[in-house]
């Protein structure tokens, strides 16, 4: 049974949804482990595997960014990577989306999403429902302000946009660790003072209210 403090926040039409993968893992998509998988078959089959062993470690310890890193290096060019990501990342076979489905009948003020793809998007205007695309640049966060309504920001931008993509250890670092990303960790930290953030995973659905408490 749903907490009832719960759905006050998502009836506010003030609450804010996180999106992981595991949606789009449901309706077809690989995981970071298939997708890191796929990947590594392609490289071998272009005879551009320069360190097995990395590839392996990082696939056996769930290091994907630095597994991602690794091909980025073998491949040459950040691009060559993005445009062999965008080839992989397709539903494998497809399938009813029941959580897009479910969260985007609720009414939820703006969603933040991981995802590079855009079903969240589709699912929306199935219902007749327009949302405007944001991505993680510092003017991207203009946008959120008190009473901000219809926003999907792609936290981690999509893969049509190579330079600002996170994917690889060394994106991570640039985003989460260097100074370069010090704006978009400090927004971030107020989008979640801010707000009331619901995050979904495939199965698991956790609220966070007053991130300070």
């Amino acid at each position: 049974m749903i907490d009832a403090r719960l759905l006050r926040l998502i009836n506010s039409r003030r609450c804010f949804a996180l999106v992981g993968s595991g949606p789009s893992c449901e309706v077809g998509y690989p995981s970071w482990r298939r997708l890191a998988e796929q990947t590594y078959t392609e490289l071998s089959k272009r005879g551009l595997v320069k360190d097995a062993a990395s590839y392996e470690k990082y696939l056996q310890q769930k290091k994907f960014p630095e597994f991602f890193r690794q091909a980025e290096v073998d491949l040459g060019d950040r691009f060559r990577l993005v445009d062999l990501i965008k080839k992989l990342l397709i539903p494998m076979v497809r399938n009813k989306g029941v959580l897009y489905e479910l969260i985007s009948k609720w009414p939820f003020a703006c969603y933040l999403t991981t995802n590079y793809d855009d079903e969240i998007v589709s699912y929306l205007a199935q219902l007749g429902e327009h949302f405007t695309l944001i991505r993680n640049r510092q003017e991207d966060f203009y946008s959120i302000r008190d009473g901000v309504s219809h926003l999907i920001q792609k936290l981690h931008s999509d893969l049509n946009h190579p330079d600002e993509i996170v994917l690889t250890s060394a994106d991570y670092r640039r985003l989460y660790v260097e100074d370069s990303g010090q704006y978009f960790r400090d927004k971030l930290r107020q989008v979640l003072e801010m707000f009331d953030i619901l995050t979904l995973q495939r199965y698991i659905i956790n609220y966070m209210v007053d991130i300070n408490a």
